[in-house]
């Protein structure tokens, strides 16, 4: 039962913090996803770098560097009957960067971004799955008059838990045109990622842990690839196709604190694996008049193809995930465009595989954007997101959460 009932607050260890993606992966690379989430067409701006690899060769010559930041506001919740653990920590720290060269028929480029994780969860108030536990546990006792019962009983009142995820990704690749209408591209990824959990209650000490705090942290690197292909066919319709390989992240726990996480098989040293799983990225895209773009995207992501998604102390077993969004640009004039998109998200979550502290739920979004371009070699987007998720059921409990992103951007390009 003890191991059981640090398995759970452990497991929480695993949490991601997806807010547009599959269960590991991310959509949300760049403050263009949140401005028009069908990106995997795009040929024009930096952020083809993330999406659309083979279309930097596309772009017009020239150099080309962006950066942006991505506030995230979220509310995500547990529930049983009527009683409501959350966590509304913000995300207010979400960079993104790429650089692009293009000249003639080739692009070298590179970029950074949070690949997965990328914030923290702070469950200040308890939460209903350590609860239930812990009461469990103490209603398994052959006797309700004994010091450990009240132990029990008083942790499951009074804990709290903080879990922090982020793994932080980078690309460095080139792409080239095979003719006038074909281009391929290739990209080296380099990942590094870092979790750390922490429960903390005062009643700890009387179970024999020598302090109030039960925690660990874990790093680890990981490598990957990516390939595309872009496609004209005739000048106003794009077709791209991109892959990205399985990217194995192991991780090794550092750092552990607490006697009771030692006691339940919690070491440092300890190793296991949270991988990116390999995706495939597809997009249509259509320049219907001068100023509007449409396009279509979809992802699919490979959870159950050699990938292991697991925690420090648990091992999960998810579907496959996919994506499906279509989006517009358009633009104005020479100084100002718009765009705006839709998107929907289904998770390979099932009875076995979820996630308490972090729902991993089915999801539709809404965003949409401006970009102002006040002098010829300057851009500047804003743009905000909402992100409907739908309640699911898990483990007796209800799981849901909530998500709005807004986001600022500035892309620079030197002509020459």
């Amino acid at each position: 039962m003890k191991r059981f009932i640090f398995s759970v607050a452990f497991a929480a260890v695993a949490a991601q913090f997806v807010f547009a993606g599959g269960v590991e992966n991310k959509s949300n690379l760049s403050t263009g996803y949140i401005r028009n989430p069908s990106r995997n067409t795009e040929c024009i701006r930096p952020e083809a770098a993330f999406y659309n690899i083979a279309g930097t060769s596309f772009m017009d010559d020239g150099f080309y560097v962006e950066a942006g930041d991505q506030f995230v506001f979220k509310k995500y919740t547990h529930s049983l009957m009527n009683n409501n653990y959350s966590d509304k920590t913000k995300v207010l720290l979400y960079p993104n960067a790429d650089i692009v060269f293009k000249k003639g028929h080739a692009a070298i480029f590179t970029n950074f971004g949070i690949y997965a994780g990328g914030g923290n969860l702070n469950y200040n108030n308890g939460s209903i799955a350590l609860g239930k536990t812990f009461i469990t546990a103490a209603q398994a006792l052959p006797s309700k008059n004994t010091p450990a019962y009240k132990v029990l009983l008083g942790a499951a009142s009074n804990h709290k838990l903080r879990v922090s995820s982020i793994t932080y990704g980078g690309e460095i690749g080139a792409a080239f045109n095979v003719g006038e209408k074909i281009s391929l591209g290739a990209a080296f990824r380099t990942v590094y990622g870092t979790q750390a959990m922490r429960i903390t209650s005062p009643y700890f000490v009387f179970m024999g842990n020598a302090g109030s705090k039960v925690s660990c942290r874990s790093d680890a690197w990981g490598f990957g690839g990516t390939f595309g292909v872009h496609f004209k066919p005739i000048q106003p319709l794009d077709i791209s196709i991109q892959y990205d390989t399985l990217t194995k992240i192991q991780y090794e726990v550092k750092s552990v604190s607490g006697k009771l996480a030692s006691t339940f098989g919690i070491s440092k040293g300890m190793k296991y694996r949270a991988d990116l799983p390999s995706m495939l990225r597809a997009g249509v895209g259509y320049q219907v008049t001068e100023p509007l773009y449409m396009s279509v995207s979809f992802e699919y992501y490979m959870n159950k193809f050699y990938a292991h998604q697991d925690s420090v102390l648990g091992e999960t077993d998810y579907d496959n995930s996919w994506e499906i969004g279509m989006g517009a640009d358009y633009r104005f004039n020479k100084a100002v465009s718009v765009s705006c998109g839709v998107d929907y998200a289904k998770q390979g979550i099932n009875s076995e595989s979820n996630n308490i502290f972090n729902p991993i739920l089915d999801s539709a979004l809404v965003g949409g954007g401006i970009e102002i371009t006040p002098i010829d070699a300057l851009t500047i987007t804003g743009s905000a997101m909402y992100i409907k998720y739908f309640e699911t059921d898990y483990s007796n409990l209800k799981l849901n959460k909530n998500v709005v992103m807004l986001a600022l951007g500035v892309t620079y390009k030197l002509d020459f």
